[in-house]
């Protein structure tokens, strides 16, 4: 098998680097980039629509919840789910779908 075989071996390290330089340069121009932006705007909509929430009158239990520094959409509607202020729709609508 030449795999095995020590003569192989020389371009079978060269070719290990090639690939792996590859990959590094095509995730961290491509890949990582967008990714990094795909989470830096979901965390700015989720924390724009609690605002939102707290400006439309979102419950009492939101603005407490924020203002004791969960942050978390998951926080902030379990909270107001526990102060009994939110229907199961709601909480869905809300939180989205169960995963």
């Amino acid at each position: 098998m030449p795999q095995f075989d020590i003569s192989w071996f020389p371009s079978q390290i060269f070719w290990l680097v090639v690939t792996f330089a590859i990959f590094y340069f095509v995730l961290s121009n491509f890949v990582l980039p967008q990714l990094g932006a795909a989470i830096e705007g979901r965390a700015s909509k989720i924390e724009g629509d609690l605002a939102r929430a707290l400006r439309s009158g979102g419950g009492e239990a939101l603005a407490i919840a924020l203002q004791a520094g969960g942050t978390s959409l998951l926080q902030a509607g379990l909270a107001k789910a526990r102060a009994g202020l939110t229907s199961l729709a709601e909480i869905e609508r809300v939180l989205g779908p169960p995963r």
